[in-house]
C-alpha cells in the first residue's frame, strides 16, 4: 500500500510540473510578442469628444523623461490660455485699442524709461455702461450710459446720463435687456430713450480734452466701438485710464471689482450696477490712485476740437433714471 502511494505522489508532482511549464512558457511567448510589437487585444475605448484623448487610448505610449504627457501638455496650454486672456482684459500703459489710446503715467517704467510726453494738467471724463451682455460680438448692446466730467481731485463739472434704445433685437423681434437682475433696467424703460447714435454728440463733446477713466476700460471701449461703428461713426479716438488696471497694481484686496475696492477706499456706493451710479463711485477712486500711479502723461496732447451742439432737447431728450 505505502509503494502504491509513493508512486501516485511521484506521479501527481510529474504532473503538476508539467502543467507549471506549459503555464511559463505562455507567459514567456506572451512577453515576447509584445516585445515584437504583435497586437494584444484591448478593451474598447469609450466614445469621446475629445481626439486628443481618443488617440491616446488608442495608442500605447510610455513617455519619456524629456516629454511631457498629455494631461501636462494641456495644462502648459490652459494656463498660457489663461494668461492670455487675464492679459487681454487690461488696458496696458502704452498700449492702444479700437477706440482708446492708453496713456503712461509718471510712476511706469515706460516713463522713468524717457518715453517722451506731456503731463496732463486737464480734467477727465469718466464713463460708465450697462450692457445685456458681456460681448457685442454675440449681438450684445448699451442701454445705458453715464459720463462725468471730472478734476483731478474727483470733484465733478459736469455729468450726464440716460438710458439708450438699441432698438428690436433682429434675432428675436423684441426688445431685450439682458440681465435685469443686475443692472434693473426693464423693457419698458428703454421706451422714450434716445438711441446711441443720438446721444454720441453729448458723450464726444464731455470726452474732448479729457483722458477718458473707466474702470475696466477694455470692455467700455469694445462696446462703445461696436456701437459707433453700428451708427456709421468713424474717426474717433481719446486717451484713457484703466482704473481696474491701476487698482490690481496699488490695492491690496481680494478682488478688484469696483465695489470692493470702493468699499476698501471708504466710498459710499449706494447706486450700483447703474452707469451714472458707477460713474460717480470712480470718480471719487480716481485721486487715490492717481496719488498712487503719478501724473498721467500723453504721448499726444488731448485736443479740444470744439464740437457742434450735440442736439440735447432739439432732437432728442436724454432718460436718466431717478438717483434719488
Amino acid at each position: 500500500m505505502q509503494t502504491l502511494l509513493d508512486v501516485l505522489v511521484i506521479a501527481g508532482a510529474a504532473l503538476a510540473g508539467i502543467v507549471m511549464a506549459r503555464l511559463v512558457a505562455k507567459r514567456s511567448e506572451r512577453r515576447r510578442s509584445l516585445g515584437r510589437g504583435t497586437p494584444v487585444p484591448r478593451p474598447a475605448p469609450h466614445p469621446s469628444s475629445d481626439d486628443e484623448s481618443m488617440r491616446d487610448t488608442l495608442t500605447p505610449h510610455e513617455p519619456t523623461a524629456h516629454e511631457p504627457t498629455t494631461h501636462e501638455r494641456r495644462e502648459a496650454e490652459r494656463l498660457a490660455a489663461k494668461a492670455e486672456k487675464a492679459a487681454a482684459r487690461f488696458a496696458r500703459a502704452g498700449t492702444s485699442g479700437p477706440l482708446f489710446d492708453y496713456v503712461l503715467e509718471t510712476g511706469s517704467a515706460a516713463s522713468a524709461a524717457g518715453v517722451p510726453g506731456m503731463v496732463h494738467t486737464g480734467e477727465y471724463a469718466v464713463v460708465d455702461l450697462e450692457t445685456t451682455g458681456l460681448d457685442p460680438a454675440d449681438g450684445h448692446r448699451v442701454i445705458e450710459i453715464a459720463v462725468a466730467r471730472v478734476r483731478a481731485d474727483g470733484s465733478v463739472v459736469e455729468e450726464f446720463s440716460t438710458l439708450l434704445d438699441p432698438g428690436r433685437d433682429p434675432r428675436t423681434g423684441r426688445r431685450e435687456v439682458g440681465p435685469t437682475h443686475i443692472h434693473h433696467v426693464e423693457v419698458d424703460d428703454l421706451l422714450g430713450a434716445p438711441t446711441f447714435a443720438q446721444a454720441w454728440g453729448e458723450v464726444a463733446r464731455l470726452f474732448d480734452g479729457a483722458v477718458v477713466v473707466a474702470h475696466n476700460a477694455v470692455f467700455e471701449e469694445k462696446f462703445l466701438a461696436h456701437e459707433l461703428g453700428l451708427a456709421g461713426i468713424s474717426g474717433e479716438r481719446f486717451p484713457a485710464v484703466c482704473t481696474l488696471l491701476w487698482a490690481r497694481e496699488s490695492i491690496n484686496t481680494d478682488n478688484h471689482r469696483l465695489a470692493t475696492v470702493v468699499e476698501h477706499a471708504g466710498i459710499d456706493f449706494p447706486h450700483q450696477h447703474t452707469a451714472l451710479g458707477d460713474v460717480r463711485a470712480t470718480a471719487q477712486l480716481l485721486p487715490m490712485l492717481l496719488s498712487a500711479h503719478g501724473d498721467v502723461v500723453l504721448q499726444a496732447p488731448a485736443v479740444e476740437r470744439g464740437r457742434a451742439a450735440s442736439g440735447v432737447g432739439v432732437d432728442w431728450k436724454p432718460k436718466a433714471r431717478d438717483l434719488a
